[in-house]
């Protein structure tokens, strides 16, 4: 089954932009079971999130694992959560969602 999931922090939206580069995601693109990552922020809010869509929940909890202590040893990065989702796959193809 499908699983999302979502890694927010808080941090300087300008900052964030330039420690995670396009030459960063690039090497975010092979993890193994992701299909696909979204980068966003909120710089109203001062929070920058991944959400990420994977194959299934052990690979997700494997990038949580291994993702959420580096971000949280990294400076100006603070408040690190993350938080994984079954995808209601029937709803979710329904309103066109890219989990095939």
């Amino acid at each position: 089954m499908p699983v999302i999931l979502q890694v927010t922090m808080k941090v300087d939206v300008a900052y964030a932009r330039a420690i995670f580069t396009p030459a960063e995601a690039a090497k975010r693109a092979g993890i193994p079971g992701m299909q696909w990552k979204i980068w966003a922020a909120d710089p109203f809010e001062n929070e920058a999130t991944g959400i990420y869509l994977f194959t299934d929940r052990q690979a997700a909890e494997a990038r949580a694992t291994e993702a959420v202590p580096l971000l949280r040893q990294t400076a100006g990065i603070r408040s690190v959560h993350a938080q994984i989702f079954e995808v209601w796959e029937d709803n979710s193809r329904m309103t066109n969602a890219p989990i095939d």
